[in-house]
């Protein structure tokens, strides 16, 4: 049986214009986090690039992704589809979805480039709308290169981020791909804002 460590939420630091770089890297490269489907494979596949959460974090880096036990509803995917089906659309892009949305599996990874507040992501000048709409949680984790396993990974989940042993973890990254139609992304394009020039 896998060991594993739970890790707290704890404190960011001071505010940044969301894209700008924190300078920290892969601060937990064995850190997973569970999500609800479809949400978790939305974010592995590209499609979802904020993850919205009530607690702040300071991991940056990569982040493993991991689909809690709970299966989704019909509704919920129709309405999460239609949702992102919307956000791309006012880029120009068709997103390609998930053709199904395993559960209780490690699922890939995202790199966690910074956290900032939802209201920073609202009122910023340097992103367009279509980003802004998917802020929608107190907290919001900016992610991008996303990766998806060949072959979903079945385990259990906890919650907050928690680790699973490193060997482990560098067997399931020979098997990582880029999720079919991923639509090219990164925050550093989007916000051109260098850190250097906040007050």
């Amino acid at each position: 049986m896998s060991s594993l460590r739970k890790q707290k939420p704890v404190p960011i630091a001071p505010y940044r214009e969301p894209g700008a770089r924190s300078g920290l890297t892969d601060s937990n490269p064995c850190g997973v986090l569970s999500m609800h489907q479809p949400w978790a494979s939305l974010l592995v596949h590209g499609i979802k690039r904020i993850e919205g959460r009530s607690w702040p974090t300071d991991h940056r880096g990569r982040l493993w992704i991991h689909a809690t036990s709970t299966k989704p509803t019909d509704e919920q995917v129709q309405e999460l589809e239609r949702f992102y089906r919307d956000v791309h659309g006012m880029e120009g892009n068709e997103p390609a979805f998930p053709s199904c949305y395993p559960t209780s599996a490690l699922l890939g990874t995202v790199d966690v480039t910074d956290c900032v507040k939802a209201e920073h992501v609202l009122s910023s000048a340097n992103l367009p709308e279509s980003l802004k709409m998917e802020a929608q949680s107190p907290e919001a984790w900016l992610c991008e290169n996303p990766k998806r396993l060949a072959v979903p990974q079945k385990m259990r989940g906890h919650p907050y981020i928690w680790e699973l042993p490193r060997k482990e973890l560098e067997v399931f990254a020979r098997a990582l791909r880029d999720p079919p139609g991923l639509l090219s992304f990164s925050w550093s394009t989007v916000s051109r804002s260098d850190p250097a020039d906040q007050p």
